[in-house]
């Protein structure tokens, strides 16, 4: 290899890794799916799957409960710890699944959005004799505010309506129409049977009326991330690197580099660059990849950059491209609240974007999403798992973008600066729908059509 190479010789442009998430409600089934899809693919040891098989026996069953192969999240539970998505991995032959098992109690939507923050696609289970419920209006608002890519919607326990067509029409018809309103644009249903396998890995011959792909078929054909040429560079500093003394040989002792992921984008050398928040401006003379020089680098590479002049970078900055944003002091964003005690105007916080923090006031409360009939409702204060729009001014600029044009340069946590928790995660310049915005219901008790 020369001592110059191009990213394309280091890492493919496209992998085939997919992230997705699950969401629903209580008992909609999503760890017998999550149970079902590491069987199916043949992802379970074979003395994890004896030992599922003997507990079921030992219960009383005739098959193996598959809900079982993430039993240790429901024991968490009971034993009143702290519940966290736990991560599920597996693979086929043509890709791999980094899955984000979510709860799906109201109490831990938090855990949804934690979740689903860096998903290409979310499984939204409905039950198919329940419908649309609170919970699965509150998972659908936080995918469309976090811009998952794709949805995907489980109709499962489709056995226990006797595989009705019309039952899965009428869901998926419900399920639509908030998506819809909520500004969900790619939302895709499929009727399963998480217990029995129907429509997972294989399609069914129980639901003829159904001509769409399996679960496993349709996460095997969405298409991959896009490709970073298509976005912004990006790449927030963690480290600036300045060998001293005799830590290296004479001629590398002037060396400074800019450590950092390339959170969006590619860079070459010889690109034009812009230090936020500072708005220095220097062109890029050298890419580091451990001993290696290289042309060009992309995300979501960890790379070192060395830039023509000396200038005043440190941790938290951002090296972007030279048509970059302002940086800014005040935004307007949409936050899930995830603290246990209310937001109120007033309050002070600390805001994280990228690697850099700063001091955060929260002017105003602009309004909350009611769920019921989505649209945003006049509110005081936020609640655990309010989902509202607010007004920040910073204590310095910070290089934000809006949500929209960037999930990486449009997101940031709030963080309580006494204990350090997390308490919000947000997303500039996103907007909640107002009530003329919300759909209305026929008269009856009809779903709404589509």
């Amino acid at each position: 290899m020369s001592a110059t190479t191009s990213q394309h010789d280091v890492l493919p442009r496209t992998g085939t890794l997919l992230r997705l998430a699950t969401a629903g409600s209580v008992d909609d089934g999503k760890s017998t799916l999550v149970g079902r899809l590491l069987h199916d693919t043949k992802s379970v040891l074979s003395d994890q799957l004896a030992a599922v098989e003997r507990v079921s026996r030992d219960r009383g069953l005739t098959a193996a409960d598959l809900a079982l192969l993430t039993d240790g999240l429901r024991a968490e539970r009971e034993q009143g710890i702290t519940i966290d998505v736990a991560y599920r991995y597996f693979a086929t032959a043509r890709r791999s699944f980094v899955l984000a098992d979510c709860p799906g109690h109201v109490q831990y939507t938090r855990n949804t959005v934690t979740g689903s923050s860096t998903a290409d696609v979310v499984v939204l289970l409905v039950d198919a004799r329940r419908g649309v419920l609170e919970q699965t209006r509150r998972h659908l608002a936080v995918t469309a505010l976090l811009r998952v890519p794709h949805v995907i919607v489980a109709v499962n326990k489709i056995d226990l309506v006797d595989f009705s067509q019309e039952v899965f029409k009428r869901v998926n018809a419900e399920v639509q129409a908030v998506a819809r309103e909520l500004g969900v644009e790619d939302a895709t249903a499929i009727p399963v049977s998480a217990l029995d396998g129907d429509n997972i890995a294989e399609r069914s011959t129980r639901t003829p009326w159904y001509a769409g792909p399996s679960l496993l078929e349709l996460l095997e054909d969405l298409p991959p991330a896009d490709d970073p040429e298509h976005e912004a560079f990006r790449l927030p500093v963690q480290l600036v690197i300045r060998p001293q003394g005799a830590a290296r040989e004479a001629a590398h002792r002037d060396y400074r580099g800019y450590a950092g992921h390339v959170a969006s984008g590619v860079v070459r050398v010889g690109d034009e660059v812009v230090a936020l928040p500072s708005g220095t401006r220097s062109r890029v003379v050298g890419i580091d990849l451990a001993e290696r020089s290289l042309a060009e680098a992309f995300a979501p590479q960890s790379v070192t950059l060395r830039l023509a002049d000396d200038i005043d970078i440190s941790r938290g900055d951002v090296i972007a491209s030279a048509d970059a944003p302002d940086p800014t002091q005040d935004i307007e964003a949409v936050v899930c609240w995830l603290g246990d005690a209310p937001l109120r105007s007033g309050q002070r916080l600390l805001l994280k974007h990228g690697s850099r923090t700063v001091q955060t006031a929260v002017r105003a409360i602009e309004g909350a999403l009611d769920l019921d009939g989505l649209h945003s409702v006049a509110a005081e204060t936020l609640s655990l798992n309010d989902i509202g729009l607010v007004r920040l001014r910073l204590a310095s600029p910070v290089p934000v973008e809006n949500y929209s044009t960037s999930r990486r340069g449009g997101s940031f946590l709030l963080i309580d600066a006494h204990d350090g928790r997390t308490v919000a995660a947000g997303m500039v310049g996103a907007t909640l729908p107002t009530a003329a915005d919300a759909p209305s219901r026929p008269e009856g008790d009809e779903p709404w059509d589509i």
